[in-house]
């Protein structure tokens, strides 16, 4: 059975007058693209304590409007990997989506080199990993009404 290490994943996105932009990370450490703001849960740490230290950490966000998805993220590793005191062999990540508050992005450059504001068919051509591209898509079709400011259909 494989070992999966639990974790979010977070479509950061905000209102514009045309409809959204998708907060984009450029990562620079382990491997070189773009991806969704994510991370792993640390011991004894909730969900939503992750999430909260994730966004703050690696985006600078500090009070987000959240909601959590009914969608995971699930992918194994190369090769298992020690983190935080023990080896796993892939990630499962929750899907959130957090409406950006309008701060200033700070990214934390140990991780990241960038960050990018795009459209979401801009991230769908962006985003390194397929496994986001479809969370994305997943965010996407659950959102379209309220963030497009159309009715539902």
């Amino acid at each position: 059975m494989v070992k999966y290490r639990p974790g979010v994943c977070a479509v950061v996105w905000r209102k514009k007058k045309d409809g959204m932009e998708v907060l984009l990370l450029h990562r620079h450490l382990n491997w070189v693209g773009w991806e969704l703001p994510k991370g792993g849960m640390l011991p004894g740490e909730t969900e939503e304590d992750c999430l909260l230290r994730e966004l703050r950490e690696e985006v600078g966000i500090e009070n987000p409007k959240y909601e959590k998805l009914d969608y995971i993220l699930q992918y194994k590793w190369s090769r298992p990997l020690p983190k935080d005191g023990d080896t796993w062999e892939g990630v499962r990540l929750m899907l959130y989506s957090v409406e950006h508050d309008g701060s200033p992005v700070r990214i934390d450059e140990r991780e990241h080199s960038g960050y990018a504001w795009v459209s979401p068919e801009e991230a769908l051509k962006r985003l390194t990993y397929d496994d986001q591209k479809e969370a994305l898509k997943f965010f996407l079709f659950l959102k379209e009404d309220q963030i497009c400011g159309r009715k539902p259909r």
